[in-house]
């Protein structure tokens, strides 16, 4: 899961699921104007976006 916050509403309040990770390109899918995108294009295309924070689930047992 990848978090992102935003400078404008001063929280964290956008939610996406990373899909794929190869080369250092992250593709991310969420819901908004695109279903689909990639983390350099999510920090492009929104100015007010000022960090993210990624959960990844640990080994399951």
């Amino acid at each position: 899961m990848i978090f992102g916050y935003y400078r404008f509403s001063k929280k964290w309040n956008h939610t996406g699921v990373v899909t794929a990770a190869k080369g250092g390109n992250i593709s991310i899918a969420q819901h908004g104007r695109t279903s689909h995108t990639t983390l350099n294009q999510w920090f492009k295309g929104d100015k007010h976006l000022s960090a993210i924070s990624i959960i990844r689930p640990g080994k399951r047992s």
